[in-house]
């Protein structure tokens, strides 16, 4: 076992999140007090899901894996955003919030 802060560590089980069901651009970064943030997204393809697995990439690195703690559709929250030109507000579990703006969410459907 190893002793790495948090914030360093990215889980791929690939065994529970094998099919890709939609691609977003991070358009826009809202700040939410001094460490949260909100990443303002626009749907490329798909969906997404509030139950979804997604994964957070930045020039082809990936920088996260895990769970989303907030979907939201202007000041509404949703379960589900889907359709291409579609924009959400998304926040992470885990405490994320190294996203910027260009990144690629990825998210996955939960086996």
């Amino acid at each position: 076992m190893f002793d790495l802060p948090s914030e360093n560590i990215c889980f791929t089980n690939k065994e529970r999140a094998t099919e890709r069901i939609g691609s977003l651009l991070v358009k826009q970064i809202f700040s939410l007090g001094k460490s949260n943030k909100v990443a303002g997204c626009v749907i490329q393809n798909g969906k997404l899901s509030k139950y979804d697995k997604i994964k957070i990439s930045r020039d082809g690195k990936q920088l996260y894996f895990g769970l989303i703690a907030s979907l939201k559709v202007g000041k509404s929250s949703v379960e589900l955003v889907e359709g291409e030109g579609a924009e959400c507000g998304i926040s992470f579990q885990d405490n994320f919030s190294d996203i910027s703006v260009g990144d690629i969410i990825e998210s996955f459907m939960q086996s």
